[in-house]
């Protein structure tokens, strides 16, 4: 699929699903989804691969944090990425939790986009809510019982 039909079906995608903004940045086949004031979803094609990927910032972990105890329930489910739908998690240079998923774009029409961007979106806000209670010690609930239901 070319950028050109890529970037149909990204101005395509924006009223179909509510988004607040879409920006295209024709030089470097990336677009800045604005999903409201804390999310931001950016969109890269890779035309060589005929990928398009996802990715958005999840959270810091806060100092209180259980970093290793995350961080190995991190490498856990991306073990998992083919049960899980492709979804892959990570630290950036900065240490902030980032989720990602590749999607081909041969063929991508703006439906399949805006079901992968809904289920994207969905998993987002869990990863959102065991990131940010990571170091809870009062929450009772260990972080694997957290992510059960993120799991397809």
């Amino acid at each position: 699929m070319t950028k050109d039909q890529i970037s149909a079906v990204m101005a395509e995608l924006g009223p179909l699903m509510e988004l607040a903004v879409v920006t295209e940045y024709p030089d470097s086949n990336t677009w800045q989804l604005e999903i409201d004031d804390d999310t931001i979803v950016h969109a890269e094609l890779d035309e060589d691969r005929a990928m398009l990927t996802l990715n958005c910032e999840v959270g810091v972990l806060s100092p209180s944090a259980d970093a290793p105890k995350l961080y190995r329930l991190l490498l856990q489910y991306n073990a998992h990425a083919a049960v899980n739908g492709g979804l892959v998690l990570g630290l950036d240079s900065e240490d902030i939790v980032t989720q990602a998923l590749h999607i081909p774009a041969a063929g991508l029409e703006r439906s399949t986009l805006a079901a992968a961007m809904t289920d994207f979106l969905h998993r987002l806000e869990g990863w959102r809510l065991v990131v940010s209670n990571a170091g809870d010690a009062g929450s009772g609930e260990s972080l694997a019982e957290t992510t059960e239901y993120l799991r397809v």
